[in-house]
């Protein structure tokens, strides 16, 4: 739960030092990463300078060094505001402190030394998360049997401070971590481990509020940004599967048109299979004869002296009419002609009637013109 409600802490602090000269003040920035330790470092000339190389809404810590900042070693059951500062309010100082099992290194300066840089902060809406001053944040990073030495030497023994001494000769640069750092960057080193790990022994003033609205604002980016990047996800892989979709159904589509049209085909086909099935039907392909064979046969078996004008094989049994299925008899044969004499005729008629596949002959007109007699005769069919 602990790891779960510091995930908006800050995870890179931005350390501003100002120094104040006498005569005027510099400042110097050092942007430490919980993971990585320092990241940058540079000289500026203003606050803006500083705002615009780091940003808007990073997480700053100022500290305040140079002239007027005093560090001094006290008791750590003493109340050290009070012992250092005598017939003083305390709320006109700002304090670092750092703490050891027997005693303390605590820094001090008057807040009045960098109150205009407090206010420019205020105007420019920065995230001031604390203030700390002077030479005590190196005792963060100072282990037992260790010494360092800047503008003052400390020494660190059986878990308590000793030897805090100002020189005359600060020193450059001091060995830690596998490399050497001017006082700034071991401060900011220090300041950075202190903050970001909440280093119980690290006493100094902070802005409560303005760590809250930081957090505030930590979880609006990461939250805010990550809801608009799924929502933007989402609205992308939206807009490409209702592309996707529109592209399914446009191919359904042409998949449909091409099915109505073989389902049109296939019913033209089956109409088509439906009206040569009547027709083989119609033309007797379902006798033991085709209409060929009658034609032959009665063409072979006429006579010389007999003329064939007209010959229906299964003729209509009625006339044809719109909308009407077309019928036939499919047991009869119709034939006209003219003859010279009847008992040809009459020979003809009973050679054909002797014929297996006539059920029988009807004549059914019969009449004698100016040398020639014009006749009908029905044929019936077996069977």
């Amino acid at each position: 739960m602990k790891k779960l409600k510091d995930i908006w802490d800050p995870k890179k602090l931005v350390i501003v030092f100002f120094q104040n000269t006498g005569d005027g003040f510099e400042l110097y920035a050092i942007s430490v990463h919980a993971k990585k330790g320092i990241v940058a470092a540079d000289a500026f000339d203003s606050l803006d300078a500083v705002s615009t190389r780091f940003g808007k809404y990073a997480a700053y810590w100022l500290h305040i060094d140079g002239m007027g900042v005093l560090t001094r070693k006290t008791d750590i059951y003493s109340d050290y505001k009070k012992e250092l500062i005598l017939n003083v309010d305390a709320d006109d100082f700002f304090f670092t402190a750092v703490n050891s099992d027997v005693n303390r290194i605590v820094s001090f300066v008057r807040k009045s030394v960098a109150e205009h840089l407090l206010e420019q902060f205020a105007a420019a809406k920065l995230f001031l998360l604390g203030v700390s001053c002077g030479f005590a944040p190196v005792g963060v990073l100072l282990e037992n049997e260790e010494t360092v030495s800047f503008d003052y030497t400390l020494a660190k023994q059986n878990d308590q401070f000793t030897a805090l001494e100002r020189i005359e000769i600060p020193g450059l640069n001091q060995f830690y971590d596998g490399a050497y750092l001017t006082k700034k960057e071991f401060l900011a080193t220090a300041i950075g481990t202190a903050v970001m790990t909440k280093r119980a022994d690290f006493e100094t003033f902070r802005e409560e509020a303005v760590t809250a609205e930081f957090r505030e604002y930590s979880k609006f980016r990461i939250i805010g940004v990550t809801s608009i990047a799924v929502i933007f996800c989402v609205v992308v892989s939206n807009y490409f599967y209702i592309n996707y979709l529109n592209n399914r159904i446009a191919d359904k589509e042409t998949e449909i048109a091409l099915n109505n049209s073989n389902l049109s085909m296939l019913d033209k086909l089956t109409q088509e299979e439906i009206r040569k099935r009547q027709l083989a039907t119609n033309s007797n392909n379902n006798t033991p004869f085709f209409t060929s064979y009658y034609l032959d046969e009665i063409g072979k078996s006429v006579p010389e002296k007999i003329r064939l004008l007209e010959m229906y094989v299964f003729p209509l049994t009625q006339k044809l009419k719109e909308k009407r299925k077309v019928e036939i008899d499919k047991h009869r044969i119709e034939v006209k002609g003219w003859t010279y004499d009847n008992i040809i005729l009459d020979d003809w008629i009973e050679r054909l009637d002797r014929q297996d596949w006539i059920k029988s002959i009807e004549l059914v007109n019969y009449h004698q013109g100016d040398g020639e007699a014009e006749f009908k005769i029905i044929i019936f069919l077996s069977e």
